[in-house]
């Protein structure tokens, strides 16, 4: 699942489209590497999985925190 976020992102930045909310696809791509998963995953590897940026990954995981 991972893989298609990442594609619509990329998808939406090239386009331009002003609907597509990058912020929101991310924080979807970092849910969706627990998914089937039954380990922990330590900060470092959700960015290896999202490709991510560590700062962006530490905002979206305390958003999510924040919001439970």
């Amino acid at each position: 699942m991972i893989n298609s976020i990442s594609a619509e992102i990329q998808r939406a930045e090239t386009d331009n489209d002003r609907q597509f909310v990058t912020a929101l696809a991310r924080g979807l791509g970092i849910l969706s590497v627990f998914e089937n998963s039954n380990i922990a995953l330590t900060h470092q590897m959700i960015c290896e999985r999202t490709k991510l940026p560590k700062a962006t990954v530490s905002r979206l995981i305390y958003t999510l925190l924040c919001t439970g």
